[in-house]
């Protein structure tokens, strides 16, 4: 009998992962800007979702932490609301600002 043998690449394995991974999302004044480390969110300054009174729209992996600059906006160790995918798009819906 003949064993079929599986073979896993590390691309099918980031794509499983990334499979699971749901985005956490956060919003903070655009004013902050300038403490935000851009290479822990998905989004660039140039391609951050702004709303009309001056709030962005940030992201990142749910089995992260929030991001160390998020505690230097928030001057404590408690960090901003988070907020799923679902809620986001509900607030971003009923509101004229974004």
């Amino acid at each position: 009998m003949q064993l079929i043998q599986e073979t896993t690449t590390v691309q099918d394995i980031i794509r499983t992962q990334l499979m699971h991974k749901e985005k956490i999302y956060i919003i903070i004044s655009t004013k902050d800007f300038d403490k935000v480390n851009w290479s822990y969110v998905h989004q660039s300054i140039r391609t951050v979702r702004k709303s009309e009174d001056g709030k962005a729209l940030l992201s990142y992996w749910s089995d992260s932490e929030q991001p160390q600059f998020v505690y230097s906006i928030t001057g404590d160790l408690v960090g901003l609301e988070e907020y799923t995918v679902d809620e986001i798009l509900s607030m971003i819906s009923s509101s004229d600002n974004w």
